[in-house]
């Protein structure tokens, strides 16, 4: 009886050496599971923080591509806008130097006009100054000539007057002579 109760002891002592075993082993699975839970669980905070930080970097990545890509769009409009005003300041430069000729080209025509104009007026008082001066040469030269004339025949009248006189004076003379002779 003492052997079994010595046995029965010895079997506790097992079953009770087995039980803390066992209790161990599971306390150490426990822990075991409670640092692999935990390793996963830091495992998928990690990867999901770093998916969260993609994530943001993806949106930060995006971001400032749209933002760069406004930057481009803008600086092109501008670009446009400039090209745009340049061509117009150019347009505009180009029809006030096509007008500034074409006003020189005027003042130019106007300008060989009026002189060929005076030219022509000039030429023109000439040929009447030159008219006046045949016209007043003419009738000095008439006048001249008429004032001869009419001396000329004064003393032509003259002359005849005396003649007839002393044809008279012959007549009369001859008319005494012959008188005198009958």
């Amino acid at each position: 009886l003492k052997q079994e109760e010595e046995k029965a002891w010895k079997k506790i002592e097992e079953t009770r050496k087995r039980s803390q075993e066992i209790t161990e082993l599971r306390e150490q699975n426990a822990n075991k599971f409670a640092a692999k839970e935990q390793f996963y669980k830091n495992k998928w905070e990690s990867i999901r923080t770093a998916q969260t930080k993609n994530a943001q970097n993806r949106d930060m990545s995006k971001a400032n591509r749209e933002i760069t890509k406004q930057g481009i769009q803008e600086q092109r409009s501008a670009n446009v806008r400039e090209k745009k005003q340049q061509s117009h300041q150019l347009l505009l430069a180009k029809k006030d130097r096509e007008a500034a000729e074409r006003q020189a080209n005027q003042d130019r025509g106007a300008y060989v006009r009026a002189r060929k104009e005076e030219g022509l007026r000039r030429l023109e008082e000439e040929k009447l100054q030159k008219m006046q001066k045949y016209r007043e040469d003419y009738e000095a030269r008439t006048a001249s000539e008429e004032l001869l004339r009419s001396r000329t025949d004064a003393l032509v009248a003259n002359m005849e007057k005396e003649e007839m006189e002393l044809i008279q004076r012959l007549q009369n003379t001859q008319t005494v002579q012959r008188n005198a002779y009958e």
